[in-house]
C-alpha cells in the first residue's frame, strides 16, 4: 500500500509494498492529488520499498515528465541497494535526483 503525506508544500509519496504493476492505478491516484494541489512538489520514499520492476521505472519516468510538465519535480529518497542498483543499470539514476533520505529530499526544494 502507498500513501501521500504532505510536509510543507512537498507531498510525499511512500509505501512498503514493491513498486510493481500490482499498485500504479494507487499510484496514479496519489500522483493526481498532487498535481491537483498546485505546482507539483514530489518526494518517492523508497525507505521501505523492497523492489521495483520495469512497470514500477516506467511508472517513476512518466510521473517526472507529468511533475516536470506542471513546473515541478519528483525526487527519490532513501533507496536501498537493491533499488538503487535497478535504477542505475537501467540507466534512471542519472534521471533523478536521488537523496540519502526523505528529508534530505525534502529540503532540495527549498534550494
Amino acid at each position: 500500500m502507498y500513501t501521500r503525506k504532505k510536509q510543507g508544500a512537498i507531498s510525499i509519496i511512500e509505501g512498503t509494498d514493491a513498486l510493481t504493476g500490482d499498485y500504479l492505478e494507487e499510484l496514479n491516484t496519489l500522483l493526481q492529488e498532487c498535481m491537483s494541489s498546485g505546482q507539483p512538489r514530489v518526494v518517492f520514499s523508497f525507505k521501505n520499498t523492497p523492489l521495483l520492476d520495469s512497470a514500477g521505472l516506467e511508472w517513476l519516468l512518466d510521473s517526472l515528465e507529468t511533475c516536470l510538465s506542471g513546473g515541478g519535480n519528483l525526487k527519490l529518497a532513501a533507496p536501498n541497494p537493491l533499488c538503487e542498483d535497478i535504477l542505475r543499470i537501467t540507466g534512471f539514476l542519472s534521471k533523478f535526483e536521488v537523496y540519502p533520505d526523505t528529508l534530505s529530499a525534502v529540503g532540495s526544494y527549498t534550494h
